[in-house]
């Protein structure tokens, strides 16, 4: 049950003890074990809520990853990480900012992490490519630098909800789940805050490869419309 519950193949669990039925008939009331994955705090709230109407049984809380369900383990590495990406958008940035950033979890907020740095460092790593072939090919779609910037400053707040951050991918629709795909945000914030609090994410080699192929499709994209945009001036300067 544990096993599912950090492999994410589970949110919640209830163990049922094998004397349940007994108790109940005997005492009127039985307690049941009520676990969850507290990486995410939206989940552990809305689960925990629920199994409090449980009737007659009681339960006894255990939080996995966030056991007091605070904020400061929750929404500072997904808002620290939104605006690391922010910051490789304006400046179509360097690796340098991942590590800055991970420190700056580390000492400023206590979030040391529970994994090899190494691990952290080859996601953040893929997570660059992927955003910079992203602004790259957003880039070479706007004709001005100005219009550019002003579009980068409306994709923070939607990349950071599609996410799956403060609400799972698997309660939206499927054309959000597949909007939600496209956005390197998505294959980041969510492995990167289970590395941090649970020491491991199951879906790692998924998010490198989905990372490293989203940076691939944009960065064909870019040299495609930058080399038909150069191939019409060329024939407008003819």
């Amino acid at each position: 049950m544990l096993e599912l519950l950090r492999e994410k193949k589970a949110f919640a669990a209830i163990e049922i003890p094998a004397d349940f039925s007994r108790r109940i008939i005997r005492e009127g009331s039985a307690s049941v074990l009520y676990a969850v994955n507290g990486s995410n705090i939206i989940m552990a709230n809305v689960t925990s809520s629920a199994v409090k109407k449980i009737s007659p049984a009681t339960a006894t809380l255990r939080v996995l990853g966030n056991p007091l369900q605070g904020y400061l383990l929750f929404f500072p590495i997904g808002m620290v990480l939104a605006a690391f990406q922010q910051g490789l958008l304006f400046t179509v940035g360097a690796l340098v900012s991942f590590v800055l950033t991970i420190f700056a979890l580390g000492k400023l907020l206590a979030i040391s992490p529970r994994v090899a740095f190494l691990t952290l460092l080859i996601l953040g790593g893929s997570f660059s490519f992927a955003v910079i072939s992203f602004a790259e090919f957003f880039a070479s779609i706007f004709s001005h630098e100005v219009n550019f910037v002003r579009a980068s400053l409306m994709y923070p707040v939607p990349a950071f909800i599609f996410s799956g951050y403060t609400w799972p991918t698997e309660s939206m629709s499927a054309a959000f789940q597949t909007a939600a795909g496209f956005f390197p945000l998505t294959w980041l914030s969510n492995a990167v805050r289970d590395l941090l609090l649970i020491g491991q994410t199951p879906h790692f080699e998924q998010n490198i490869f989905a990372l490293t192929t989203l940076g691939a499709i944009f960065f064909a994209l870019a040299f495609f419309v930058e080399r038909n945009r150069n191939f019409a001036a060329a024939s407008v300067n003819r």
